[in-house]
């Protein structure tokens, strides 16, 4: 997957709305379009708020996905 390609997932996740206050609701409604969109299944390590809802802790995990084990 290509830079450009990572660019637009992380624009359609900029878009998925979640309600403030609820982080964990948030990382689990992130992590569902992010399988989704790149086909692939979030791990139990990555799937929580840390990981998935600040924008560059959310960039880097979609790059971890993105690259494989």
């Amino acid at each position: 997957m290509d830079a450009t390609t990572i660019d637009q997932v992380l624009g359609e996740l900029a878009e998925v709305p979640v309600a403030p206050g609820d982080a964990e609701l948030a990382a689990v409604a992130i992590a569902v379009h992010l399988e989704e969109a790149l086909g692939v299944t979030v791990p139990a390590d990555l799937l929580d708020a840390a990981h998935l809802v600040p924008p560059a802790a959310l960039e880097r995990t979609v790059r971890r996905l993105v690259a494989g084990p």
